[in-house]
């Protein structure tokens, strides 16, 4: 599965982050790729897919396992074990954010 297309360009990026309705349909389509469960988050495990899956499509290296559970971590908060689709939004938003930045 390429959720990230290597042939994505800056301006295709900045076209779908400047869309709210066509980046909210890309997130929501990504989410449900990866929530294999169904039950409207993603655990450790379906994160770890899932940024393994982007790091892949994006050509870069897979990210260690300390990186995976950091991120987990983060976006799943304090005390919880799952992301929701919000804060994978959020992310998402950040990690095109900064791919953007990185190409100019």
């Amino acid at each position: 599965m390429y959720l990230f297309p290597s042939i994505m360009s800056k301006q295709e990026l900045s076209a779908l982050l400047e869309d709210p309705q066509r980046f909210d349909e890309f997130a929501r389509a990504a989410f449900r790729a990866f929530d294999v469960k169904q039950d409207g988050h993603l655990c450790a495990d379906e994160m770890s897919v899932f940024l393994r899956t982007a790091a892949t499509d994006l050509g870069q290296l897979p990210p260690s396992d300390e990186i995976v559970q950091d991120v987990t971590k983060y976006l799943s908060g304090e005390g919880e074990e799952v992301i929701s689709l919000e804060k994978f939004k959020t992310f998402l938003a950040d990690v095109f954010r900064a791919l953007v930045q990185e190409a100019d």
